[in-house]
């Protein structure tokens, strides 16, 4: 096939074998596919392990991202989650434990002396679980005891409850929807 060279502008010029060029890689990658088709048809076997592996392959790298993003990408769900600490004494004779506070005397320590913090709340995880009977079915709750100002440090506020002062309980919406059916 010959070749016309027309003289126009070099800008024009540069567009005009771009363009040439994109529709020549596009006929080459057709002309891939349509020999990839014709190797996966005369080999089904060979198809099926390259589909599964793909498959395989893209649903672990969904699964790992999924995790990723959720745990450390995105931002926790507090106000200022960039000023938030966590301060745990780790124990002398098992380094692998660690507990927020000793006792709530280790607490109010904390609270009287710290002054890098600007506020200061504390939590107890529950070791196992509890019972909760009254009406209905008993059923299993994991409680957590926290200071007075907890929530209100993270910005939230217990779901139909006015926030709890010092030495009172407060429960959670989902145990206070089990103990009294959905009040």
């Amino acid at each position: 096939m010959a070749r016309v060279t027309v003289p126009v502008g070099e800008a024009r010029a540069q567009r005009f074998a771009s363009a040439a060029s994109r529709c020549e890689r596009m006929l080459l990658a057709m002309h891939d596919l349509r020999y990839a088709w014709r190797v996966f048809v005369k080999n089904p076997t060979f198809t099926i392990v390259i589909v599964l592996t793909l498959a395989l392959g893209i649903g672990a790298n969904t699964a790992v991202f999924s995790i990723v993003n959720g745990v450390l990408l995105r931002p926790l769900p507090y106000p200022e989650p960039d000023r938030l600490v966590m301060i745990l004494q780790r124990s002398t004779t098992n380094p692998l434990l660690s507990k927020a506070f000793g006792s709530y005397a280790d607490y109010k320590e904390y609270a009287l002396h710290a002054q890098t913090l600007e506020r200061l709340a504390g939590i107890r995880w529950a070791a196992g679980g509890t019972i909760l009977s009254g009406r209905g079915q008993a059923k299993g709750v994991v409680l957590n005891l926290v200071t007075e100002d907890f929530f209100s440090l993270l910005g939230a506020q217990a779901a139909n409850f006015p926030a709890a002062g010092a030495g009172q309980k407060l429960q959670s919406h989902s145990v206070h929807r089990v103990r009294w059916k959905g009040a």
